[in-house]
């Protein structure tokens, strides 16, 4: 009786301190056909856009109790995407571990090219 009671209030404990299991997720602007790759292929700029031409392709977004997790969630995400990396890193929220990012592709020189002369 006492194991499930004990139990019961650390169910109670985890659900009022909003206890969570650490999530990241992905929202779309733009179509991104591309196929899934390693999170270590992924490119994370905390603070500054891409070098190389671009284009984003959505939002990221993670929870976790620590900010590096989300990070790393967020990384994980995008690989399973398709995307080339994350820019914008955002973990000043009033809650820690939460996390936004921007989400791009690079952008392929031939479509660029392609693009360019369409719109002359």
């Amino acid at each position: 009786m006492k194991t499930c009671t004990t139990f019961t209030l650390l169910a109670m404990l985890g659900t009022l301190a909003g206890c969570s299991a650490p999530a990241a997720s992905f929202r779309a602007s733009a179509s991104c056909l591309s196929a899934p790759r390693s999170p270590d292929e992924i490119v994370v700029l905390l603070e500054q856009e891409p070098t190389q031409p671009f284009r984003v392709v959505g939002e990221l977004a993670a929870k976790s109790l620590d900010p590096v997790v989300s990070v790393k969630l967020m990384r994980a995400e995008a690989a399973r995407y398709g995307l080339d990396g994350l820019y914008w890193v955002d973990c000043s929220t009033h809650v820690p571990g939460h996390c936004t990012a921007k989400g791009f592709v690079y952008t392929p020189t031939m479509a660029r090219a392609v693009a360019t002369t369409a719109t002359r």
